[in-house]
């Protein structure tokens, strides 16, 4: 509950949406950007902190899926894979 109430905690008008583009679905970053282990839960930790809020909603999908976002803003909760690299090296195309 403590989820759902931090999403619907601001007000926010009902926007029409149709596909990804300057706004995003959160059902639509979860397979596009944040996958439903750490970018799903980055995100959910940054609104239940107050930190990140949707711009709209979309009755299209259930529940905190049909809140939209700025695309851009939420690629930054994109997980990144975990590169290890030496303090002494660098990374270049013949490290990939």
């Amino acid at each position: 509950m403590n989820i759902k109430c931090a999403f619907e905690k601001h007000a926010v008008p009902v926007k029409e949406y149709s596909q990804s583009g300057e706004l995003i679905a959160l059902r639509h970053a979860l397979k596009n950007y944040l996958g439903r282990d750490l970018g799903l839960a980055a995100v959910i930790r940054a609104v239940v902190h107050g930190n990140f809020t949707s711009v709209g909603y979309n009755r299209q999908f259930r529940g905190i899926t049909g809140h939209l976002f700025l695309a851009g803003d939420l690629r930054k909760y994109r997980p990144v894979p975990d590169i290890r690299m030496p303090l002494d090296s660098f990374l270049n195309a013949c490290n990939w």
